[in-house]
């Protein structure tokens, strides 16, 4: 997973962590910890980040191994 791609298409697309935390049902430090690496998006999840961000490649994010 390539978060510094998400972080990127979420900061370019001004979604906050505190709007893709309510839209996912979860609290704002989950989410955070999720975006840091901390804790693993579930598939269901990116599903739903894809949708809300309208990331027209997700693969290229979510099955992308980073190199940081």
């Amino acid at each position: 997973m390539d978060l510094n791609k998400l972080r990127g298409v979420l900061a370019e697309k001004r979604i906050t962590q505190v709007k893709l935390a309510k839209a996912l049902h979860l609290s704002v430090k989950s989410m955070n910890a999720k975006l840091n690496g901390k804790t693993p998006i579930t598939v269901e999840e990116a599903n739903m980040i894809a949708k809300i961000a309208d990331i027209s490649n997700p693969t290229e994010i979510f099955f992308a191994d980073s190199v940081a």
